[in-house]
């Protein structure tokens, strides 16, 4: 846990830092107290964010990440991510982005078999593009008490193989895993980039030729 009251970041800030690759990582109970970006703060970097797991980091708004792609060649991917019940907390802005608040030059920004879930704020995803909106595939947007996608992605259900459904964690155990009856199974893109061989508890990722929303696989 990191306290950030530069509202830089609470757990990660990255800054013009080139292309930093985050893989397999817990990303717990941060804080920006004063800015976005609870977990992960990036400004006009161009990182590869793979399989980690962001729970309960809050910000104002972009509570588990920030990312300002402030020019017209930056670019970011996130692969089989999960959020859960991290918090916009608001204070003197509406909370958007509880999972994940983007703007700038989003048109290289990709987010494949994502999970955003939240119970907080007005929406888990927000984008507010300088343009094209960024690649958004097979991803779940959810939020128990408002959107599931908001900004000008809030059409992002429906489309691409994204949805808006509570993904059922299994409350027996607390590293936010699926239940059997959970929308993310077999929901998503066993051809997206930068796919890794095994979930976040070392179990193959791709079965059956289907892979799973999220940081694990329900097997």
């Amino acid at each position: 846990m990191w306290n950030s009251n530069a509202g830089l970041g609470g757990g990660i800030a990255l800054n013009n830092a080139g292309s930093p690759f985050l893989e397999n990582n817990l990303i717990f109970f941060n804080q920006a107290n004063f800015g976005p970006g609870g977990g992960i703060w990036s400004v006009n970097s161009t990182p590869l964010i793979i399989q980690n797991l962001f729970v309960a980091n809050t910000a104002q708004f972009g509570g588990g990440v920030y990312l300002d792609s402030q020019s017209m060649t930056s670019s970011a991917i996130f692969v089989n991510n999960t959020f859960a019940e991290n918090v916009g907390n608001g204070v003197g802005l509406p909370g958007d982005g509880s999972a994940v608040y983007l703007v700038g030059y989003d048109d290289q920004v990709k987010f494949f078999n994502n999970i955003f879930a939240s119970s907080s704020g007005r929406e888990s995803f927000f984008c507010a593009p300088a343009g094209v909106l960024p690649a958004l595939t097979d991803n779940d947007g959810f939020n128990s008490s408002g959107n599931g996608f908001g900004g000008d992605c809030a059409n992002a259900a429906g489309t691409n193989g994204n949805i808006s459904a509570d993904p059922q964690f299994d409350p027996a155990v607390s590293n936010f895993q699926l239940k059997a009856t959970s929308p993310a199974i077999n929901a998503g893109d066993s051809t997206a980039p930068q796919l890794p061989q095994k979930d976040l508890r070392g179990k193959p990722r791709i079965v059956g030729g289907t892979i799973d929303m999220g940081v694990y696989e329900f097997q």
